[in-house]
């Protein structure tokens, strides 16, 4: 595991990685090309007329400064995961066939599955079988978290996700066997 930095912008160091790493996702790019997201999450967060729905109060307003360093100095809980692509799959109702999502093997043997994030479309080729992935993520706390359909009391939001540029040859035998 290499080191992220909290107190910094960029969290995933991907120039200390021990594989060439391409950083693919980070949340604040997203947030810039569209900004009527972030006044969206907003105003459903400040509408007491929807208790069920939206961020929890406490952390500042979401994409504000007063947000941002509450996610660098670690008062929202974050969470930082790595491992290899072990399955590639398509998540969804929709008629399109794309990869968008995988199964990650975790070094201690676990599975967990992801979505595929990237600010651009085309970075999503780079997620293949035995590539390595990076992730950091928060714990946002919701408004209402006994609310129907809701079986915890944070939603997980990604701030940035790097790929390694090839696969790992030894993890990809593996997985082909």
């Amino acid at each position: 595991m290499w080191p992220f930095v909290i107190g910094d912008w960029y969290v995933l160091k991907t120039e200390q990685a021990e594989v060439s790493m391409n950083l693919v996702y980070r949340l604040t790019t997203e947030l810039r090309k569209d900004p009527s997201r972030v006044a969206s999450v907003r105003e459903i967060s400040a509408d007491t007329s929807r208790p069920n729905m939206g961020l929890k109060e406490g952390f500042g307003l979401f994409d504000s400064d007063e947000w941002w360093g509450n996610v660098k100095n670690g008062n929202l809980r974050g969470n930082y995961v790595s491992g290899v692509i072990e399955h590639l799959s398509h998540a969804g109702q929709d008629e399109d066939d794309d990869i968008n999502s995988f199964i990650i093997l975790l070094n201690d043997g676990s599975t967990r599955y992801r979505s595929i994030y990237c600010n651009n479309r085309c970075d999503a080729e780079l997620f293949r079988l035995g590539c390595r992935v990076d992730i950091f993520s928060v714990f946002v706390p919701v408004k209402n978290s006994r609310a129907p359909g809701l079986e915890r009391d944070f939603s997980e939001m990604v701030i940035e996700m790097a790929v390694s540029t090839m696969p790992l040859a030894s993890i990809l035998e593996v997985i082909e066997d």
